[in-house]
């Protein structure tokens, strides 16, 4: 008989016996070749294309984080952050700070060290792709050469054939160039560039419990009690058509409260980044450009509602009218603009009313109602200067309306000091707290008009650069070897945020 075939699985156990030693080292072949491949890819990207940048220090705070420390405070529970560059860099520790919401005391004793930001880096875009843009944040060799090793990422504000000017916290831009008309007008920041910067002065879902205790008055709080109803531990307000008046914001702090109660302060452009090792309050500038945030409940499409702020001299209002579905903007009573609501149903409507750089921007349920915004002519003479308005800066009017206010939040803009790690002004009588009274108004004005605007100019491939974080930020303002970049020393545009993940997003 001749010999049997080998069973099925023998011959397959033959097969794969003299064909295994053949597979391994192909497949390992054509894995090290892919890891090959991925790695040659990885150095043409970060040497072309893209890097990744890890963020030391706090001067793009707190757009962009560097070395720093949470805190979450025990009185209001909200999460405060503070530079801790400081201490990586000299050892010794950052055991104090104040807090973003209330600017309470904080104990930093013990807490450990978090990490920068890291952001990837377009290395490519301004090499033949794209020209830098106003509002860029950039990635750059230092032009002073005491620091000329270092990369520095600051947002560009000024472009070539440029004088800017600091005026007031603002930035004012001539064109110098042939097409230029010779005169300064105010950048004014787009709407994506404001909600990067905007910078938050007060959430009124975290109040401070500790100063409740005391009986300093809560900063939201109606005008009248029979006005508004207050609910939810003073955390959201109703108005019924038959209660028509006024919800007011007075920036109450801490050590506010005087003989004669609690004493409203001016806005500043204080951060609690900057508070690192603190014990009392610096000198802050009073920021003017704020902006109002809240939800708003519509539960019928009658009255109207009015969220006012205020600047100086200058009432900026945004009046809904739920009846006809019309929106108003008007400065001191007088209508600026007029555009058709998207508040077309009862529910809730996010909302947002800000004035920033001279431009009333309105956005309600995320979309823009006035496009980027309408323009309103800067302030001059004597509207200089905080006025006691400025001391209930921001208002929420209802007239015959069935409408609850609540997620209320305050932010203000950028505020660009003259110096870093200066005040431009002096409070009144040198005092801690910049409170307005009658008998400092005089002050505040007499001193906006005595501080002389600062200008640096750029030629051609040349850009001025400056921090987020204005007053903790080396930057153009204070370089020994001049305040321009040149195009190259310019290494890319900053555009993801990546780690840690919970801050990802695109970087304005």
């Amino acid at each position: 008989m001749g010999s049997t075939q080998p069973k099925t699985g023998e011959q397959g156990k033959e097969t794969s016996s003299a064909e295994g030693p053949s597979n391994f080292w192909s497949d390992a072949r054509e894995y090290v070749e892919t890891l090959v491949f991925v790695l040659v890819l990885v150095c043409l990207l970060r040497a072309f294309a893209v890097e990744a940048f890890v963020i030391p220090t706090g001067s793009m705070a707190t757009t962009l984080l560097g070395v720093h420390k949470r805190v979450v405070s025990p009185t209001t529970g909200y999460p405060s952050l503070i530079n801790a560059s400081g201490e990586v860099e000299s050892g010794i520790p950052v055991t104090m700070g104040r807090g973003q919401n209330t600017e309470e005391p904080l104990d930093l004793t013990n807490l450990g060290r978090r990490g920068g930001d890291r952001v990837v880096v377009a290395k490519f875009l301004y090499e033949g792709f794209d020209d830098p843009d106003r509002w860029d944040v950039v990635v750059f060799k230092c032009p002073d050469t005491q620091k000329s090793h270092i990369n520095f990422i600051k947002r560009l504000v000024g472009l070539p054939n440029e004088t800017v000017k600091i005026s007031y916290g603002d930035l004012w831009v001539r064109d110098d160039s042939d097409q230029g008309d010779g005169r300064f007008h105010i950048a004014r920041k787009p709407p994506k560039v404001i909600d990067a910067v905007r910078r938050l002065v007060y959430d009124n879902d975290y109040p401070s419990r500790a100063m409740l205790e005391t009986g300093t008055a809560p900063r939201w709080a109606p005008e009248s009690t029979d006005q508004w109803t207050v609910a939810d531990d003073g955390k959201s307000f109703s108005s019924s058509p038959k209660r028509d008046g006024w919800l007011d914001y007075r920036h109450l702090l801490p050590d506010s409260t005087s003989s004669d109660g609690p004493a409203p302060s001016l806005i500043t452009d204080f951060e609690s980044y900057n508070s690192n090792g603190r014990q009392s309050r610096p000198n802050n500038d009073w920021v003017g450009d704020l902006m109002i945030e809240c939800s708003l409940e519509v539960r019928q499409l009658e009255g109207k509602v009015t969220f006012e702020l205020v600047e100086a001299a200058r009432v900026y209002q945004a009046v809904f009218d739920l009846a006809t579905k019309k929106i108003e903007l008007t400065q001191n009573g007088e209508k600026l603009a007029e555009a058709s609501s998207p508040i077309t149903s009862t529910g809730s409507w996010p909302i947002r009313f800000a004035n920033f750089d001279d431009r009333l921007t309105l956005w309600v349920n995320g979309s823009l109602v006035f496009g980027d915004g309408v323009d309103v002519a800067p302030l001059e003479g004597d509207e200089l200067g905080p006025t006691m308005a400025d001391t209930t800066p921001v208002r929420i009017g209802s007239r015959e309306a069935d409408v609850t206010v609540s997620q209320l939040k305050i932010f203000r803009d950028l505020y660009y000091s003259q110096q870093a790690a200066e005040a431009d002004y002096r409070a009144p009588f040198h005092s801690r707290s910049p409170e307005v009274t009658p008998d400092s108004v005089g002050y505040w004005r007499e001193a906006l008009s005595e501080r002389v605007p600062r200008e640096f100019s750029m030629a051609d491939d040349e850009f001025l650069m400056f921090g987020d974080n204005s007053r903790a930020s080396s930057d153009s303002r204070e370089w020994f070897r001049g305040h321009v970049v040149p195009r190259h020393l310019l290494l890319g545009r900053a555009l993801v945020l990546y780690w840690p993940a919970w801050r990802w997003r695109f970087v304005r």
